[in-house]
């Protein structure tokens, strides 16, 4: 028995709606998130990086706007 049977008999399996691959329902394959039903995200880790990827080299200039604000907003706090 492999890695993804053994995780998948323990969590269960979760289908990407991207890539279309059924994987282990757990946290090492769909990133957190609070307000989905299950506490993961619907896409899996590897769609979501290219995602993320896919939309900074569209338009850099949003992240290091993003950056900035999010460092400005920090340095007030103190």
């Amino acid at each position: 028995m492999n890695d993804f049977d053994l995780d998948a008999l323990i969590f269960g399996v979760k289908v990407c709606p991207n890539c279309g691959e059924p994987k282990p329902r757990n946290s090492e394959h769909f990133g957190k998130d609070a307000a989905c039903d299950d506490g993961l995200r619907n896409v899996c880790r590897e769609c979501r990086n290219r995602q993320q990827k896919a939309r900074y080299r569209r338009d850099p200039s949003k992240f290091y706007a993003k950056t900035k604000a999010c460092r400005e907003r920090r340095a007030a706090r103190g």
